[in-house]
């Protein structure tokens, strides 16, 4: 069964940048999915630490591949790691 996650808008709520244990505590819960304004202020480029840009590699073959060539990827990782923010953010710079 897949996890739900609550649907605030945590950049409502927060004061950024973090200033305090418990605002970056807020910041960094993986309870919360990234979307809309929260994904733009608060999403990081990680490429550097994560070993490359797996993602850009992924929009380069989705953008390269022709019309009718699905593409099938695999994005893996712990739970909370941002697999689906990356994802998120990946589709809204492919529209």
């Amino acid at each position: 069964m897949a996890a739900r996650f609550e649907s605030i808008v945590l950049t409502d709520q927060l004061e950024l940048p973090a200033r305090d244990a418990r605002s970056v505590r807020a910041a960094c819960n993986p309870r919360f999915d990234l979307v809309g304004k929260d994904l733009l202020a608060l999403r990081e480029d990680l490429s550097s630490v994560r070993g490359g840009n797996r993602i850009q590699r992924m929009e380069e073959c989705i953008r390269g591949s022709l019309r009718g060539d699905y593409q099938v990827q695999l994005l893996s990782g712990h739970p909370g790691s941002g697999k689906s923010t990356e994802l998120r953010w990946l589709a809204g710079e492919l529209q």
